[in-house]
């Protein structure tokens, strides 16, 4: 049984502008149709049916998961919006929110399912194995200020809007984050240039659900917005150092403190396998990143690495 879940509620926000009269409605998730929920289902490998099996032992289906009232059927979301648009939702509408709820709902699963707590261990894998393609599903319906889904090449906010494709420390073609992710982004693109007179190789790579961190002390699942690579060569030896940076909106900035305490234990506390007598690995964590709230912080801590 989902033990603290039965009863909870989110607010989903299907209309951000705040110029508009809302109303607030809510939905039971198995309302929304087994179709969507399978579907938001897989995109959380610790929501298959083979990894709730191992934890859920008496679950005999993905259907029985849904519907029933031991693990998701009771579980209710306050959606809020406009009258029209919150009484009746689109399939894409429901799919988000469902992958809204989830994506909260997953990290305490693989909680209870992680099998090395608070391990500090970090084991190499190889970067073409850890980012590989994959699609997405991003819902944005064009109203309201929300960044997130939005290019950043083609937001009218014009201090967030830049063209990515053309800088080469960026590995991907286009960014679709928040409004803190695109300002961490222009960021970067301002020290771009301070890094590369340091390093021999600069590249700033978004965790699109490729990778997962455990929490030191409690084995939580954190998976950081961002990884920087950063390689640093001279005669006798290399560095490599892996950034990790989660930029924040201000009001999960206290929400999400574990992470950034985590984050902070990084430099200090973490171990890695030196494969290559040559090469040193070098693991390092940075302070949430927020434009207005924590940039001074996130700086003085990146000065470190100028």
């Amino acid at each position: 049984m989902l033990s603290g879940y039965s009863q909870s509620s989110s607010v989903f926000d299907l209309e951000p502008n705040k110029q508009l009269k809302k109303t607030q409605k809510d939905y039971f998730i198995k309302s929304f149709g087994i179709n969507v929920v399978k579907k938001a289902l897989c995109q959380f490998p610790e929501c298959q049916f083979s990894t709730l099996k191992a934890l859920f032992p008496q679950l005999k289906s993905l259907s029985e998961f849904i519907q029933s009232d031991n693990y998701l059927g009771k579980i209710k979301v306050e959606v809020e919006g406009v009258e029209e648009a919150v009484n009746d939702l689109t399939q894409d509408n429901k799919l988000a929110i469902v992958i809204y709820l989830l994506n909260k709902l997953s990290s305490e699963l693989q909680v209870e399912n992680v099998e090395y707590k608070g391990t500090n261990e970090f084991k190499p894998y190889m970067v073409k194995d850890t980012f590989t393609d994959k699609t997405l599903n991003i819902v944005n319906d064009g109203n309201g200020d929300q960044e997130y889904g939005i290019p950043q090449s083609e937001t009218t906010n014009q201090a967030l809007n830049m063209d990515v494709s053309a800088e080469d420390w960026f590995v991907f073609n286009e960014n679709y984050g928040t409004s803190e992710e695109k300002y961490l982004v222009k960021y970067i693109a301002k020290v771009a240039g301070q890094l590369k007179q340091k390093y021999s190789e600069v590249y700033l790579l978004r965790n699109e659900r490729h990778f997962k961190l455990f929490n030191f002390d409690d084995g939580r699942v954190f998976e950081p917005d961002f990884v920087l690579f950063l390689v640093k060569d001279d005669k006798k030896h290399s560095l490599y150092y892996q950034v990790f940076i989660e930029p924040k909106g201000g009001h999960l900035i206290k929400h999400d403190e574990w992470k950034h305490n985590f984050l902070m234990h990084l430099k200090t506390e973490h171990k890695i396998e030196q494969l290559w007598k040559d090469r040193e690995c070098i693991v390092w964590g940075m302070p949430f990143y927020n434009e207005t709230e924590t940039k001074p912080d996130f700086e003085k801590e990146f000065s470190a690495l100028l």
